[in-house]
């Protein structure tokens, strides 16, 4: 569970894009199911999002977030998403996506490393 409070900027913004970076603090609540001792700490965070829609039949979206701990000083996190949309006549689209998580200091018998390849097939109206 995860409160965050902070502000953003977009530095582009059109009609068919927006870049903005933003920055804050969250608060990280971490709680296991298994043995491992539960965890709550206080993070700043400093991240950047690109969006470009409406470009022909694409649409991109990356995101980076970098969580340093404020509480937990030698701790850091970062989160990473790259989505790419491609419109099919129809209305049909294929999506492809990958999601990549870094933590220094994880779990107990965890992998600093976490990632997540998706893809998908679908229909709108």
């Amino acid at each position: 569970m995860n409160f965050q409070l902070g502000m953003g900027k977009f530095l582009i913004r059109t009609n068919s894009s927006y870049w903005g970076a933003k920055l804050g603090v969250n608060r990280n609540v971490e709680r296991y199911s298994s043995e491992t001792e539960d965890r709550e700490s206080w993070e700043a965070y400093v991240g950047s999002e690109l969006d470009l829609y409406n470009i022909g039949d694409l649409n991109l979206l990356t995101s980076l977030m970098v969580y340093p701990g404020i509480t937990a000083t030698e701790r850091i996190r970062s989160d990473f998403v790259f989505d790419l949309k491609y419109d099919l006549p129809y209305d049909f689209y294929i999506k492809l996506g990958f999601s990549a998580n870094y933590d220094n200091k994880p779990a107990a018998d965890a992998s600093e490393f976490d990632y997540v390849f998706n893809s998908g097939f679908g229909w709108k109206w």
